[in-house]
């Protein structure tokens, strides 16, 4: 799951969400080492979706974030207000 979810960008946890969500089966714990040393594993097959919404899973990269800004900018201020604000920061 780990390898999978790597290949699309998203989490494992959210890998296996979604293949829960859309009813496809996963491996259990344990199932790539008993198969790595030649155990007997069943393969479980696909069941039944009757729900078309169902059938097709799409799974998009992930949508890189904005960058944040370094300083936040004020926006601009109304020229009476601003000098009015002038002059009270000019008092003692």
């Amino acid at each position: 799951m780990r390898t999978l979810a790597a290949e699309y960008g998203a989490s494992d946890a959210g890998l296996a969400k979604a293949c829960e969500r859309h009813r496809i089966p996963c491996p259990p714990r344990g199932y790539w080492s008993e198969k790595q040393h030649g155990k007997p594993i069943r393969r479980l097959p696909l069941p039944p979706c009757p729900d078309p919404a169902l059938q097709t899973v799409t799974i998009h990269p992930p949508t890189p974030s904005p960058p944040e800004a370094s300083e936040p900018t004020d926006p601009p201020l109304d020229p009476d207000l601003a000098a009015v604000l002038e002059s009270v920061r000019k008092l003692p």
